[in-house]
């Protein structure tokens, strides 16, 4: 189990944890001259994995020619493919539309299922799953976004779903952000221990905001995902953060595993 912290491009090398890490195409696009190259031999090392996230969507543009772009200079793990908001329809149009493409770009591909419900979700994932589409996309990830915890079952149901329908031996699934505390996620974790990692920002977005990562915590919005300066005291409380995330995550998955499930 695998827990990324999500941070901006220029404190990766410095406070990453394990072998797999997040990067928006158009933040690393936005990088300039010492940074990006920086970035660029970081990435490139044995030891790093990229998920490469294309963001475009969320930013209202128009096609993925960005993370193709970058995935062709940092030679990423893994791509997500694009997705719209509880919008089942278009998220399959974006899936049939960009998942082949994005396949030739790295050796996994995260399809984001959406829809309005958690039984609307898992018809988009199902229908993906059942396409032809994926007869070109060897490697596939389960993406499962954090807005399934303020539906009807939640992500609870469906992982569960997953873990009755799709062959785990093939498939991978990524557990996408969380609303507040980490209670939740490490909930899942415990229920499901074969999910293969699980993304959030929380950590950084605290440090900035001169906080610990509890219980207690706000969920602070990141304006500045490319700043100039950051104060020692943000750092070191980044990194105090991602420890206190991994070790509950951890904590949740050595208790799966040993409850037997999964």
């Amino acid at each position: 189990m695998i827990f990324i912290p999500v941070m901006p491009l220029k404190l990766m090398p410095f406070l990453s944890m394990g072998d797999l890490h997040f990067c928006q195409a158009h933040l690393f696009e936005a990088l300039e001259g010492a940074d990006r190259a920086m970035i660029d031999r970081w990435a490139k090392t044995r030891a790093n994995r990229i998920i490469l996230d294309n963001g475009a969507y969320e930013l209202g543009v128009a096609d993925v020619s960005a993370t193709l772009r970058v995935a062709k200079q940092l030679e990423p793990y893994e791509v997500v493919c694009p997705d719209a908001y509880q919008d089942k329809d278009k998220t399959l149009k974006l899936f049939h539309a960009h998942a082949q493409s994005l396949a030739t770009v790295a050796e996994r591909v995260m399809i984001v299922p959406h829809g309005r419900s958690v039984v609307d979700w898992v018809a988009c994932l199902d229908t993906m799953l059942s396409s032809d589409t994926l007869l070109h996309v060897p490697n596939v990830t389960i993406g499962v976004p954090k807005v399934l915890d303020s539906q009807v079952g939640g992500r609870s149901a469906a992982l569960a779903w997953i873990e009755d329908k799709v062959d785990l031996q093939d498939i991978q699934v990524h557990l996408l952000g969380m609303w507040r505390w980490i209670s939740t996620p490490a909930q899942l974790i415990s229920s499901f221990p074969w999910i293969r990692s699980f993304d959030s920002t929380w950590p950084y977005a605290c440090a900035i905001a001169a906080e610990y990562a509890t219980a207690n915590s706000n969920k602070h919005i990141i304006q500045d995902w490319n700043p100039g300066y950051l104060p020692a005291e943000t750092i070191r409380l980044a990194e105090i953060n991602i420890a206190i995330c991994h070790k509950t995550i951890n904590m949740a998955y050595a208790e799966g595993k040993e409850m037997g499930h999964g």
